[in-house]
């Protein structure tokens, strides 16, 4: 009976029916198309003006990526889809766009007015489809994994990020996810670069190439930024790191390539202002935060624990940070649940966890 519901239901694809394909790019060696990419960085940085400067040079096929010989190497025409929900589009991206002299008549938008779009949702092929975008864009990328998904669990999160690597092959779209690093690789504590981004570890391990930006902290150019390659195993060879500045007067301006720069330099300063508090620590109010926010604010405390633990976090540290940032414990049912201690702050518990600091 199994082998008959094996032979109806699912279908093994033999290799020799396989017809390969050759990779192609939005940007030649950096943003491959068909394929997931990410950019990782800490907070204003710059993540958003290199989108922008991206997508700009999709809709005017001018070709904006150095090459290591500092040509600059072609990228593909076509439309771009943007989904960020940290920024205006009437406010801020579109006057961003317009100022790099993007064409804007191939950028599109997620409508405000609509239902916030996820991974998974059941609009989202048909958008592709209707728009047939070259570079589809989110940021950030925690944002539009869906309610019900445990950012921090790789058997959780891994079935989504594939619905959306599928996507990408069958509308030939290069998809870049904008991604936050923890405190603790801030903090020089976050092992390899391409573990720095917040979430499980499911989630980088779906993306093609993951790209680091930040900083260079150069007192004779404070303007200068870099984005190194944390993952490219779709590159030939190692790719030098691309580097920018982010001029308040001129604006965004390539500015070469650089063989000598490590992702480490991009955090150099924040990490000297801020020393080296324990990693585990910092891993743990990551995990705790961005699970209690995936969950509405609070959830089952043996599954918050459990998270924390998928992290190599021990138990000890789960219950010393738990209590250092006010994480209340209660009992429901039969049951005991925990959530981040508000006193007398009005708001719901998933806004207090993305507010800015405040009294209480």
């Amino acid at each position: 009976m199994q082998q008959n519901q094996l032979n109806q239901d699912y279908k093994p694809i033999c290799g020799a029916d396989v017809q390969t394909k050759p990779i192609e790019w939005v940007m030649q060696n950096f943003i491959p198309r068909g394929m997931l990419s990410s950019l990782q960085g800490l907070p204003d940085v710059g993540k958003s003006f290199l989108t922008g400067a991206i997508a700009t040079a999709v809709t005017r096929y001018d070709g904006e990526l150095p090459s290591p010989d500092g040509t600059m190497q072609p990228c593909v025409s076509g439309n771009v889809l943007i989904f960020n929900s940290d920024d205006s589009p009437a406010h801020t991206t579109i006057p961003r766009l317009s100022a790099m002299g993007a064409d804007l008549s191939k950028v599109y938008f997620e409508n405000p007015d609509s239902e916030p779009m996820t991974f998974t949702d059941e609009r989202l092929p048909a958008l592709l489809e209707k728009i047939k975008p070259v570079l589809l864009i989110f940021d950030p990328i925690q944002n539009f994994i869906g309610a019900g998904v445990d950012f921090n669990r790789a058997n959780s999160v891994h079935p989504v990020m594939r619905t959306l690597e599928r996507l990408a092959d069958r509308h030939n779209c290069g998809i870049l996810c904008v991604q936050h690093i923890s405190k603790s690789a801030a903090n020089g504590g976050g092992g390899a670069s391409v573990s720095w981004g917040l979430g499980s570890m499911g989630i980088n391990r779906i993306f093609r190439c993951v790209w680091t930006v930040g900083r260079l902290h150069d007192s004779e150019n404070p303007y200068r930024r870099a984005v190194l390659s944390a993952k490219a195993n779709i590159v030939p060879g190692v790719p030098p790191a691309y580097l920018f500045d982010l001029n308040p007067d001129s604006g965004f301006r390539w500015a070469g390539v650089s063989n000598e720069i490590t992702a480490k330099d991009l955090l150099r300063e924040q990490h000297t202002k801020q020393g080296r508090p324990s990693e585990q620590s910092d891993r743990a109010e990551d995990v705790i935060i961005d699970t209690l926010s995936a969950n509405g604010g609070e959830m089952l405390s043996a599954d918050l624990q459990s998270a924390v633990a998928e992290h190599g976090i021990s138990e000890r540290t789960y219950r010393d940070v738990k209590k250092s940032m006010g994480i209340e414990s209660f009992q429901r049912g039969r049951q005991w649940f925990v959530r981040l201690q508000k006193t007398s702050c009005s708001q719901s518990n998933e806004e207090f966890l993305q507010c800015e600091p405040c009294d209480y």
